[in-house]
């Protein structure tokens, strides 16, 4: 069977293909018949891989001391059976294994956290899938022991070079 599609609307499409099977029998009436349905997902391109890419496999979840989001771009690409190489970000779906820990964007541009979590984890996978194509990105999620400690050996404070101290002048 052969299926062809007129116009793609965006890199990845899914056709409904609606089929009926009749079996021959010798009289019409005990012809067995089925019907069914089944989603074709068609390709501009075969694509033989899924690869989300980022530049660090390790976030420092520095959101619980300041409250401020930390988030590390992600970029999904499709691979040919010929190596071309196709960014499919705008077309991927993505999720979490724990939202407990890291968290991903709605449009799965990044994965982030923002503060409200209570641990981190080593080997913490994100699933992205793109029509048939599926991968995951390990990432290292660290977050600091709290309270916080912190210790210093040198206990005297000292002006620090390039920087102006005002001097406040007192009326008597």
């Amino acid at each position: 069977m052969d299926f062809e599609v007129d116009e793609f609307s965006s890199p990845l499409d899914s056709q409904v293909i609606v089929w009926k099977l009749e079996l021959p029998h010798t009289s019409r009436e005990q012809g067995a018949k089925t019907e069914g349905a089944m989603r074709i997902y068609t390709t501009q391109r075969d694509f033989v891989g899924l690869a989300p890419l980022v530049m660090d496999t390790e976030i420092l979840n520095t959101a619980v001391l300041t409250g401020k989001k930390v988030l590390m771009p992600v970029r999904t690409v499709a691979v040919e059976e010929d190596g071309v190489v196709t960014d499919v970000s705008d077309y991927t779906d993505c999720s979490s294994t724990d939202e407990d820990i890291l968290k991903v964007s709605d449009r799965c541009d990044y994965v982030f956290v923002n503060g409200k979590e209570m641990r981190g984890k080593l080997g913490m996978l994100v699933n992205f899938t793109y029509s048939y194509l599926s991968a995951q990105l390990e990432l290292n999620v660290w977050i600091p022991r709290l309270p916080l400690q912190i210790e210093l050996s040198d206990t005297e404070l000292s002006q620090i070079k390039s920087w102006r101290v005002p001097i406040v002048t007192s009326k008597r």
